[in-house]
């Protein structure tokens, strides 16, 4: 394991990497801010009028949606309006799609991903990016689902387990495009390290890194380990 030196600037470079690209398409972080509390950013961006027309809604349940600014100008809704953070129990659950209420109903990555593919969306055919952080086990997992050259679905994993294996201060990231282009060049690798800051600031961060020409909304939301807290979310819209 890198000693923490090297980590930061490893998960420093990584950010500025995000930075410096044009469209990332949809970020998700899964992670630990500096005070040792886990914490998951979902961003989305947009290049097209249909991408760019929606907004982050919290209900009254505490979940949070994708919702039309202008509900006369939306097109392929399936594709963009969706339920992007869903809490039940211990179990709190994010994605860039529909399969979030999947995953949530049956209480399980792997398996609420089991019948999902990439999104139908030619020719750009973007993954879908997921995670889970379950607050009895501590237990973090992350996913992609993306289209192989051969028209198929390749499922990759990544589990960080309730040992430290994602310290205070760090987080793992998907997003689901590599940068702009035509189409859209599919994410390639597993998730990078990137740095967490403190509760207040990660989303202003994150937000004031994405390309202002770009980004369309952010979420974070911060899980407190006592079941008698509630967890905290911050919503920033363009």
């Amino acid at each position: 394991m890198l000693d923490r030196q090297k980590m930061e600037g490893l998960a420093n470079t990584n950010f500025r990497h995000l930075g410096w690209n044009q469209y990332p398409g949809r970020v998700l972080i899964l992670g630990v801010d500096v005070q040792g509390k886990p914490t998951i950013v979902y961003a989305i961006m947009g290049r097209s009028e249909n991408s760019r027309n929606r907004q982050f809604v919290l209900d009254k349940k505490g979940n949070v949606r994708t919702e039309a600014i202008d509900a006369s100008k939306v097109t392929n809704p399936e594709l963009i309006i969706y339920p992007a953070v869903m809490s039940a129990g211990s179990l709190t659950v994010v994605s860039n799609g529909r399969q979030t209420e999947t995953i949530l109903e049956r209480n399980d990555l792997s398996n609420g991903l089991r019948d999902w593919i990439y999104e139908p969306d030619k020719p750009n055919y973007t993954p879908r990016i997921s995670a889970t952080f379950e607050r009895s086990t501590r237990l973090g997992q992350m996913a992609i689902l993306r289209r192989t050259e051969y028209g198929g679905t390749e499922r990759a994993i990544f589990v960080y387990a309730a040992d430290g294996s994602i310290p205070a201060g760090f987080g793992m990231m998907l997003t689901t495009y590599d940068g702009d282009g035509d189409p859209l060049p599919s994410y390639t690798g597993g998730p990078k390290l990137v740095p967490l800051f403190e509760t207040a600031n990660t989303a202003d961060i994150y937000w004031d890194t994405l390309n202002a020409g770009n980004r369309v909304a952010l979420v974070t939301r911060t899980i407190e380990l006592d079941p008698q807290l509630p967890s905290t979310t911050r919503i920033i819209n363009k």
